[in-house]
């Protein structure tokens, strides 16, 4: 997990941990994405499923998910309104793990 302070600004870094580190699971928060940020230019390899939740309003914020193809994932709908939020949960053999990757704008 980390906080990206701009992904588009850190493609570079950002397919290096998904190409070479071979993370199953990425979480990235104030990740400033919006409606023109494609899918394919943060994974062109479509190596991993995202779950996005990019701000609706101004510029900034926003919550990311990488998880590997190979991993069953389900999303949660949670809502609260001032943050920006992921939620899924990860399906194995005999169990079920949530996820939250949350955003919380500053002034809170």
């Amino acid at each position: 997990m980390f906080n990206a302070r701009s992904l588009v600004n850190k493609l570079d870094e950002l397919h290096y941990l998904l190409y070479s580190c071979q993370y199953d699971i990425i979480l990235v928060t104030e990740t400033r994405l919006h409606d023109g940020v494609t899918n394919g230019l943060l994974d062109p390899y479509n190596n991993y499923q995202l779950i996005r939740k990019d701000r609706d309003h101004n510029k900034g914020g926003g919550a990311c998910v990488f998880v590997k193809r190979c991993c069953t994932v389900v999303t949660v709908s949670l809502e609260l309104s001032e943050l920006e939020m992921v939620c899924f949960d990860l399906i194995g053999h005999h169990h079920r793990v949530r996820f939250i990757d949350v955003y919380r704008p500053p002034g809170l």
